[in-house]
């Protein structure tokens, strides 16, 4: 990782942050349509809300630029859940990306995690290519789905701590 990032914990307004990047970069990628926007705010909303101490938003920055993020809850007993995973496309290829999933990874394990899930779609290539060199592997797939606009595979991965 660059020497010039820094990975730290949310603020009260980074959550807007998160949600309204996920719908421009969704749609200028993958040429989503603005109800995938919708339904990351509506994720976000349900994470915020979620009595769980364990946890965690982070933002990656680039001098002081918001430029990723990574969050981390339980959705189970044993089972952490990575959700909002997400790097600038100006800022890729510089480790970013999986600073953020070792940072969210060593949370897990510090909390006795024995389990991480993710769920991702079958157009995003980079990001399946990350989890996949992080040690997670797909143990569910609906195929065929229509939704944004678009036709995808959604993909649940899951890795053992």
């Amino acid at each position: 990782m660059a020497a010039d990032v820094q990975i730290r914990t949310a603020a009260e307004d980074d959550p807007a942050w998160v949600v309204s990047e996920h719908g421009r970069i969704y749609a200028a990628e993958f040429g989503f349509d603005a109800g995938f926007e919708r339904n990351i705010a509506g994720k976000m909303e349900a994470f915020i809300a979620k009595d769980d101490a364990f946890k965690r938003l982070w933002i990656a920055e680039v001098d002081a630029c918001k430029v990723g993020s990574i969050a981390i809850s339980r959705i189970a007993g044993d089972t952490a859940f990575l959700n909002f995973v997400l790097v600038d496309p100006a800022c890729r290829g510089r480790g970013i990306a999986g600073a953020m999933m070792d940072t969210a990874l060593s949370h897990a394990r510090a909390n006795g995690f024995p389990f991480v899930r993710l769920e991702t779609y079958s157009v995003l290539k980079d990001a399946r290519a990350l989890y996949a060199k992080r040690g997670f592997r797909i143990v569910e797939t609906t195929t065929g789905v229509e939704n944004y606009g678009r036709s995808f595979d959604v993909e649940f991965w899951a890795m053992h701590l």
